[in-house]
């Protein structure tokens, strides 16, 4: 055990103590050592999350919530979630414990906790939002383009107000974006952003009126518009509820039923593809971080390839030898691939995932398809495509001791504000422990088991490089993410292994840690004790004066003297 989890049990047995409001805490050094004793190094909370997750149901008069709400933290990639609702179990299974946290915590008190909306949002806008018409009231078409006008400037302040508060939690000076980019609705790849009403003009004539050939001629065209963000005349699109949400589609009432059927199955993927569009242009700017970024960019790539089938479908839709069926076969594999991406999409949008996050949710989602081994591989580039990035700020930590994190998502925290200046008067740790720390949420799972080695790594090539020696190695070698984690495993505990050599050899050889323990042991231990014998002998009379009479060059003549006289060497 070691003394960091040591603290840690105390630290959070504190917590509990203070959050129960427990008077009587003689008994908390018991609790601890209890706690410590019965520790035990592997997992077990997983296998018994599905049975807590049915015992608090039936257990709970809100079972229903409970389990949306458990669903919902559970796709934000919430840590630590499955031990809470073990313990929650637990608890529920302890009638006196549930009644003592009945009185300290009542029910009308939990609601303070909630945080409130941020209502000067809707204070800032409330010019935009006022005198709106009411249910089923009649507007022409002027009202009706003010209307939306007023909407989408609404929309648009949300967003930036949103995303400036995400510029905000995120350190560093980056540069702005300029507000055209946002403001211009037909800068996008996605379907246009005021909607279907004012995208295109409403089509003069209905499918139903047209020759079956000339139906599916029309349906194929829409449907390869609608493939790359494009509305079409007779298929229309809807505004997704929100950022996760799947794209909706209006087909032309009377178009022919077998017809019908083909174009609802090609339909998902214009929602897909739309969901994937959207990310890519949202997380593609500064303030996402380098992870997200390098996610879009591989997403990108993979778009202009499902673009250049689009295309090629295109021209044997200019050639007449394109059909329904035809296309429906054609895009097949484009599907399988483009709703992989949605819900890769989806995970990370919804749990509003950066650095280490976003890795989590990649590895989560890779290791699914074990399975599946082509769905797989696509997990796996963009997995390693995202990892990139923070492979390298790795690298540089765990060989050079450099913290390169300029969108801190990194794992490794350098606070610069500690600095160095009262070290040689305070003798400890205290500069060691404050200067490099762990952020928790920004580890990824998959290097949860070495996240103490990778600190520890870095932090001896800086005691290293405080020293004025030469640390780390000037050639880097990045690290690729698999699956099997043995390889990056192994290059991260050699990397530890070779930190920690450096470390010893500056210690125990450079700067002869083991005599100076010698010389300590020598004379503060009295291991030549005759030396000090001689000393007490010769200097007795001087140091019987009294202090004011007593000369410190005399007293050292006779320590140099015992020193020459002691008959064991130095």
């Amino acid at each position: 055990m070691s003394a960091d989890h040591e603290f840690k049990v105390h630290h959070l047995v504190g917590e509990l103590v203070s959050l129960f409001r427990v008077q009587d805490t003689s008994g908390v050094e018991s609790l601890v050592e209890l706690l410590l004793r019965h520790r035990s190094p592997y997992v077990t909370t997983q296998v018994s999350a599905a049975s807590a997750k049915r015992k608090i149901t039936n257990f709970s008069s809100k079972g229903a919530e409970f389990r949306k709400k458990y669903d919902e933290l559970h796709q934000r990639q919430v840590r630590e979630l499955n031990p809470l609702v073990y313990l929650i179990s637990l608890i529920t299974e302890d009638e006196q414990l549930c009644g003592y946290l009945g009185e300290v915590c009542p029910a009308s008190q939990l609601g303070h906790v909630v945080r409130q909306a941020d209502i000067s949002v809707l204070d800032d806008l409330e010019g935009g939002l006022r005198d709106l018409p009411t249910k089923g009231a009649v507007m022409s078409a002027e009202e009706l383009g003010e209307l939306m006008g007023r909407l989408e400037t609404v929309t648009t302040a949300l967003k930036n107000r949103e995303r400036e508060k995400m510029r905000m939690t995120v350190e560093g000076n980056f540069p702005e974006l300029p507000s055209w980019l946002f403001e211009r609705s037909y800068l996008t790849a996605d379907f246009h952003r005021e909607g279907s009403s004012s995208s295109s003009s409403p089509s003069t004539v209905s499918l139903g009126t047209l020759p079956l050939d000339l139906q599916q001629l029309s349906a194929v065209e829409d449907l390869l518009y609608l493939m790359v963000g494009v509305e079409g005349r007779f298929i229309k699109t809807e505004s997704p509820a929100n950022e996760s949400a799947p794209r909706k589609f209006t087909i032309d009432k009377t178009l022919d039923p077998s017809l019908r059927n083909l174009v609802e199955r090609v339909l998902p993927i214009c929602s897909s593809y739309s969901a994937v569009v959207r990310f890519i242009e949202e997380k593609s700017t500064f303030y996402e971080g380098r992870v997200n970024q390098a996610l879009s960019a591989a997403m990108r790539g993979l778009v202009k390839e499902y673009c250049v089938v689009v295309a090629q479908l295109e021209h044997q839709l200019r050639l007449g030898q394109l059909s329904l069926q035809k296309l429906w076969y054609y895009v097949q594999p484009c599907s399988a691939s483009l709703s992989v991406l949605e819900r890769i999409v989806g995970t990370v949008t919804r749990g509003s995932c950066r650095g280490g996050k976003t890795l989590t949710a990649l590895h989560s989602i890779t290791t699914g398809y074990i399975g599946e081994p082509r769905t797989q591989e696509l997990c796996l580039h963009l997995t390693r495509a995202a990892c990139h990035p923070y492979f390298s700020s790795l690298s540089q930590w765990i060989h050079q001791g450099l913290v390169h994190d300029p969108y801190s998502e990194f794992m490794v925290r350098e606070h610069e504000d500690i600095r160095k200046d009262r070290l040689h008067a305070e003798y400890n740790d205290s500069y060691w422990e404050r200067r490099y720390t762990v952020l928790q949420d920004n580890i990824p799972s998959f290097l949860e088991s070495v996240a103490d080695k990778i600190l520890c790594s870095g932090k001896y090539l800086n005691v290293v490089r405080e020293c004025g020696k030469e640390s780390g190695t000037a050639s880097l070698q990045i690290m690729q993410y698999s699956v099997q984690e043995r390889g990056y495993i192994e290059q991260i505990e050699a990397a530890y292994s070779q930190a920690s050599r450096r470390l010893l050899d500056l210690i125990l050889v450079e700067k002869d840690l083991p005599g100076y323990l010698r010389s300590i042991k020598h004379y503060f231990l009295l291991d030549q004790g005759d030396l000090f014998v001689h000393f007490m002998d010769s200097a007795g009379d001087e140091l019987a004066r009294p202090m004011a009479d007593i000369l410190p060059t005399r007293l050292e003549s006779l320590l140099e003297l015992a020193l020459h006289t002691s008959p064991r060497e130095l």
